[in-house]
């Protein structure tokens, strides 16, 4: 089955009558209103799912902490699920992905975006969870012998 073949059946399935197709080929699915998901081809048989989850702090330090928070997470999940966290250094955000092969049948097709969609959301989540810090650095105890 081909990209194009999986997604009218998609659009079909959801009552939409077509998925408009950009200038670099690629498709856009916005799923409740706030799960933005972009749909690269790569070659003929095989497509990438990709989402822009977010910017990171300005501030360096807090970004790197930030940074290496979430992908400490993504290691740990990385068994789980074929999705992958990456860091746009420049645009200073993550972005989430997920490569997979064009000849799916439509109902693993739509499992797929429904997991997909799912992983966003659980990243966008994690993107506002930021670990509390205490607002006076806690006392410094020294003892002496």
């Amino acid at each position: 089955m081909s990209l194009d073949r999986l997604l009218t059946d998609f659009a079909a399935k959801a009552g939409v009558d077509s998925i408009p197709v950009k200038q670099d080929g690629s498709r856009v699915l916005v799923f409740d209103g706030r799960y933005k998901v972009t749909i690269l081809p790569e070659g003929a048989s095989t497509a990438i799912l990709r989402s822009r989850l977010g910017k990171l702090p300005e501030e360096d330090v807090e970004r790197r902490e930030e940074l290496d928070r979430l992908l400490q997470l993504s290691t740990s999940r990385m068994r789980a699920s074929g999705d992958i966290l990456s860091y746009d250094e420049e645009r200073r955000e993550l972005v989430l992905h997920h490569r997979f092969p064009v000849d799916l049948q439509p109902h693993d097709f739509s499992k797929l975006m429904g997991d997909f969609v799912n992983s966003l959301a659980f990243w966008q989540r994690q993107m506002t969870a930021r670990p509390l810090r205490p607002a006076v650095p806690p006392p410094f105890q020294m003892m002496f012998r």
